[in-house]
């Protein structure tokens, strides 16, 4: 397959992503274990119940699985794929991570463009977001989806040959804090993701100087 092909490959899939529906909700109380990363996804994680699993490598082979978390007001779903390569280094310094997350990106401004958010804003572009041991790629957004003003986070990182992608969106509702809910999630979800896997490479860049 010529770089053209391949890179309209990645960004078809990168949409399609964005687009599918997690399925109907299920019972999930005891957790989900993903061999890829050898991790056992809790239940629940900081009040945000597992609710739904999808399996998109059912779809198309390298879509991987996406695991959907939800509370009052706040959703987090967060995708573990590898598009088909077998070279993804831990961390968020390599090319592959940095094209990955620029197509993410990509899959927000395409949902704008489409009128499904209204009103995007970016908050943050760009940042490098250390969340306990692990550093992420992160953008922040602001924008209107289904009546309601949302804030929403935009985060990856790579671990163990995957890209570990995060969306995680909540409503903006006077007097309740849901982005401390949110910190919370993200701080829990990191400890998740590096405890079990004891990753080397995590560092940024920047911490080897």
């Amino acid at each position: 397959m010529n770089k053209i092909n391949k890179d309209f490959l990645i960004f078809f899939i990168f949409l399609l992503m964005a687009n599918l529906s997690f399925s109907a909700t299920n019972d999930y109380t005891e957790g989900y274990f993903l061999k890829s990363l050898s991790i056992e996804f809790p239940g629940k994680i900081s009040g945000l119940e597992l609710s739904a699993i999808n399996n998109f490598e059912e779809r198309e082979k390298g879509l991987g699985i996406g695991l959907s978390y939800r509370s009052n007001g706040i959703k987090a779903d967060v995708y573990i794929y590898n598009l088909g390569f077998n070279d993804i280094t831990n961390g968020i310094d390599s090319e592959l991570a940095r094209m990955s997350f620029q197509r993410a990106s990509m899959d927000i401004e395409a949902l704008a463009k489409g009128k499904i958010y209204n009103k995007l804003r970016v908050l943050s572009d760009n940042e490098i977001k250390k969340i306990g041991n692990i550093y992420f790629l992160s953008k922040k957004y602001n924008y209107i989806e289904g009546g309601s003003q949302k804030e929403s986070y935009l985060l990856l990182t790579c671990l163990k040959g995957n890209f570990i992608k995060i969306r995680l969106t909540y409503n903006i509702i006077a007097d309740n804090d849901l982005n401390t809910v949110g910190e919370n999630f993200l701080s829990d979800l990191s400890k998740i993701l590096y405890d079990k896997n004891l990753n080397k490479g995590t560092e940024h860049a920047i911490d080897k100087n």
